[in-house]
């Protein structure tokens, strides 16, 4: 990462969007992996940063990936309600003014890929 990057933003939404990509890695892609790694990577262009979070983990089935930000779409059914990575997205375009991506093609793993404004405006 980086050094120097500057962002003015919400760091209490920007710090639980990435907790919850990093669960999301750990109780999905990391839970059967005996290694499990996940790397946090940023770069900067003239007005926005790119935030990604990428795991060595399962990876995402492409049915799966379609429906991946929905509400309530979860592959644990009775562990959790689904509404982690729904809530990331929320926050990223609701609040942070960014959006957020899923690379799915990596194999293994997954790559979740935020792109916010160097400068956040009012929500």
């Amino acid at each position: 990462m980086p050094t120097g990057i500057v962002i003015t933003s919400y760091p209490q939404e920007l710090e639980q969007v990435l907790n919850l990509l990093i669960q999301n890695a750990e109780v999905h892609g990391l839970s059967a992996i005996e290694n499990g790694q996940i790397w946090i990577e940023a770069q900067e262009s003239a007005e926005s940063i790119s935030l990604s979070v990428r795991d060595n983990g399962a990876g995402v089935d492409s049915a799966i990936a379609e429906r991946i930000f929905d509400a309530f779409f979860t592959t644990r059914l009775g562990r959790n309600r689904g509404l982690g990575l729904n809530h990331a997205k929320n926050l990223v375009q609701g609040v942070l003014g960014g959006k957020i991506t899923l690379e799915a093609s990596l194999e293994p793993g997954a790559k979740f890929v935020l792109c916010l404004p160097k400068i956040a405006s009012s929500p």
